[in-house]
């Protein structure tokens, strides 16, 4: 019975040092995951910032074009009153011009913003791993704790009152 129970004893202290083996491995990586998020937090916030700079950009845009088709419908009016007609034509091929330029810069400012979230979905996978990472550390400290314990209760056994 002694010899069960030091067999027993040397099998649960191999585990337990398997374990604790496995333990700091996890906490390492759990370390090295921890710097990762930080800096990929750090690397969302920036790029919400650029998102941030980027929508205002797209309202700017949009105030242009609302400024644009204000301009376009005075050319339209313009060319009713004779009198006013190359005023007008002038300065309905510049807004022509501008529009183009402000349309060109909008599809670049969308594609970017896209870009923005596809790297912002690949922030949130990653995280959602790192989560699922803290979870097994925790369980695996869980069942250290445990095995600790019984070893104690092992080495310790109740006595009873007999």
């Amino acid at each position: 019975m002694n010899e069960n129970l030091h067999t027993d004893t040397e099998k649960l202290l191999a585990e337990n040092a398997t374990l604790k083996g496995i333990l700091q491995e996890y906490q390492q990586a759990a370390v090295s995951k921890n710097t990762e998020q930080k800096e990929l937090e750090e690397k969302a916030s920036a790029g919400a910032e650029l998102k941030s700079y980027y929508d205002l950009q797209t309202q700017e845009l949009k105030y242009v074009r609302s400024y644009v088709n204000e301009l376009m419908q005075k050319a339209e009016g313009a060319a009713e009153r004779e009198a006013d007609l190359e005023k007008q034509v002038s300065l309905g091929v510049s807004t022509g011009y501008q529009l183009e330029e402000i349309k060109s810069k909008y599809s670049l400012l969308q594609v970017q913003l896209d870009d923005l979230g596809e790297r912002l979905q690949e922030l949130k996978t990653q995280h959602i791993i790192q989560q699922q990472q803290v979870s097994r550390i925790a369980e695996l400290e869980s069942m250290l704790a445990n095995a600790e314990e019984e070893i104690e209760h092992l080495k310790f056994p109740p006595v009873t009152g007999d």
